[in-house]
C-alpha cells in the first residue's frame, strides 16, 4: 500500500531560502501539516472541500484528530489524521505563530 498522501497543507513561500525543512512551512502558516490515516479516506477528499478538524484544544504529539470533509454538494463525511506536530510546534500553532509564543513568555517573564 502506498503511504497516504498529504490531505491539509499549505503553499511553500516563495523565497528559496525560507525552505529550510519543507515540514516547517505548513506549521509558520499556522496549518496543521496532517495525514490520512487510512488510504481509503484520501478517496473520500474532493476539490472545493471545506475541512473542519476537531479537537485542536487536546492537541498533542502522537495523538490522532478527527476532520469533517464538507462536500460542495452538502454532504460531508469523517475521516481520522494523524499529525506531525512536535510539543514545540503545537505550542507555536495554539499561540498562532512561534514570535506570538516568544512575545507572550517575554511578557510573563517581565511580570
Amino acid at each position: 500500500m502506498p503511504p497516504c498522501r498529504p490531505v491539509i497543507w499549505a503553499p511553500a513561500p516563495s523565497s528559496p531560502q525560507l525552505r529550510a525543512d519543507p515540514r516547517d512551512e505548513p506549521q509558520e502558516a499556522g496549518t496543521p501539516a496532517a495525514d490520512v490515516r487510512e488510504y481509503a479516506d484520501y478517496e473520500k477528499v474532493r476539490e472545493g472541500d471545506r475541512v473542519s478538524i476537531l479537537g485542536l484544544k487536546s492537541l498533542a504529539p502522537g495523538a490522532g484528530v478527527n476532520a469533517i470533509l464538507h462536500h460542495a454538494d452538502g454532504s460531508r463525511e469523517d475521516i481520522s489524521l494523524r499529525h506531525t506536530f512536535t510539543a514545540e510546534q503545537i505550542e507555536w500553532f495554539k499561540a498562532g505563530s512561534a514570535v506570538n509564543l516568544l512575545r507572550k513568555k517575554s511578557s510573563a517573564e517581565r511580570s
